[in-house]
């Protein structure tokens, strides 16, 4: 099944991600970029800290914007993308990010 995920955001032209809410991290954003596929969203929740404009995908308000930024989509490098998904989101990079946290709340603790 992961397989067939990773082939279908990694042939996607974009992936959109239209959310009206705030969600707190969307992991699916961090799979498709992994795959090197830019993601479009709107400006909410998480998408403006996983989303760098311009860089990785838009981040728009409309969806006029976001029809606008998907015929834009080529101006984004899909290596770079993966790059940048590397830099932010491995588990090499994530395990790290927690043990800095778990040793700064044990130094505040001790």
């Amino acid at each position: 099944m992961m397989l067939k995920k990773n082939e279908m955001l990694g042939s996607a032209l974009a992936f959109l991600m239209p959310i009206n809410w705030n969600e707190p991290f969307g992991i699916v954003m961090a799979e498709a970029l992994a795959c090197g596929t830019p993601v479009i969203g709107f400006n909410k929740g998480s998408v403006p800290e996983v989303v760098i404009h311009g860089k990785n995908g838009f981040r728009c308000n409309t969806k006029e914007e976001m029809i606008t930024y998907v015929n834009r989509i080529n101006e984004i490098n899909r290596t770079e993308v993966r790059i940048d998904a590397e830099r932010r989101f491995s588990s090499e990079v994530i395990v790290e990010q927690y043990l800095s946290l778990y040793r700064k709340i044990i130094e505040k603790n001790v």
